[in-house]
């Protein structure tokens, strides 16, 4: 039982891995988009992406066999996504069009998709992989204190060190609120940054 246990954990762990992988590329092909080419442009890339993220979605849940789409949910898919298939691929990016929507300014919105796209993946994959430490929601304090320290640094190519700081922390703690995180994160950092700026 035990070394079935392990091998359960650890075939969890590999899934949380390309997880992250995936959220961390897609999240910097849109981030990537809004500081280089434009915000409409990156915009329209969100829209397309989740527009095809539920029409998707609505297909695997219908029983339709999409032979690519499958394989990319059958290794990412975490339990609740038997139901709601590509549920979390979908929730970034609502998170992701938010903060691009919710915040004119366009270094608000950029910050609030740093630490929604590397602060939450980078604490989700130390936390999933180190984390023995448990706090608020059990989330670990590895994995909080890597996504603030990452957050941070992303940041400080935009922001000043406290300003920078300051939007990381409050990214960070809003992960713990027990509601969706890839709402939640975006949300307040932006909001942190609008008072502070």
């Amino acid at each position: 039982m035990k070394t079935r246990n392990s091998g359960e954990k650890r075939a969890e762990n590999r899934m949380q891995l390309r997880r992250q992988f995936v959220h961390f590329a897609l999240g910097s092909a849109l981030i990537g988009t809004y500081a280089f080419i434009g915000s409409l442009q990156a915009i329209f890339l969100t829209v397309f992406f989740l527009f095809f993220g539920i029409l998707f979605s609505f297909l695997l849940k219908q029983g339709y066999t999409l032979p690519l789409v499958w394989r990319f949910h059958h290794h990412l898919k975490r339990g609740y996504e038997e139901r709601y298939p590509l549920l979390g691929a979908i929730m970034f990016l609502v998170g992701a069009l938010l903060a691009q929507l919710v915040f004119a300014k366009p270094l608000v919105a950029l910050g609030a998709m740093i630490v929604l796209v590397y602060g939450d993946s980078v604490s989700t994959a130390i936390g999933t992989h180190f984390g023995s430490m448990k706090w608020v929601g059990g989330k670990s304090i590895e994995g909080t204190l890597s996504g603030l320290v990452v957050s941070f640094l992303f940041l400080l190519a935009l922001f000043p060190a406290g300003i920078a700081f300051a939007a990381a922390l409050v990214g960070m703690l809003g992960e713990a609120v027990p509601l969706e995180d890839n709402i939640v994160v975006p949300i307040v950092t932006g909001l942190a940054l609008t008072i502070l700026l």
